[in-house]
Parts: C-alpha cells; structure tokens; sequence
C-alpha cells in the first residue's frame, strides 16, 4: 500500500524517487550522498527537501526495519524521515 501511495505522489508533485536497498542504512546513506552531490536531475540546484520513507514491520517476513541506523543516517544527512508502522 505505501508503494503505491508513493508512486501516485511521485505523479503528482516534482520529484525524484529514489529506492534503496531493502533494510540496508549503507546502501541508504551512498544513495542520499549521491542524490544530495548531483542536486535536482535537470538543472542541478540542490534540493529542497528529501524525506526517507520506510516500513517499521515487513508483514509478509515479520521482520523488523532498521530503523535506528535509518534514524542515524538520515539525522547525518539532515533529511526528513517518514515511517511507516504496520497496521
């Protein structure tokens, strides 16, 4: 459900989603580096906004998200966060 409320902002307003691997800060933290370096993909400026969206609970494995070292990237990169709990 998230998934698709993403793409449907992702439709509407200007922006660049970017996905990361599954439960895994590392690979979080080289896309935010790379997304906040090369700035909004036509003109370059650096951007506004960017907010990591993550699930708390993978229902369909039960496991849990990472979320203390998500938290701890996304307060080194100064970027919002919105998390999702499972029902």
């Amino acid at each position: 459900m998230l998934a698709v409320f993403l793409a449907s902002v992702s439709q509407c307003l200007p922006c660049s989603p970017q996905v990361f691997q599954h439960n895994n800060p590392k690979h979080l933290e080289a896309v935010l580096r790379k997304s906040i370096a090369e700035g909004q993909p036509r003109s370059g400026r650096p951007w506004k906004k960017v907010l990591v969206v993550v699930e708390g609970v993978y229902s369909m494995e039960g496991e849990m998200g990472r979320l203390r070292e998500i938290v701890e990237v996304k307060k080194k990169y100064k970027v919002g966060g919105f998390f999702r709990g499972n029902r």
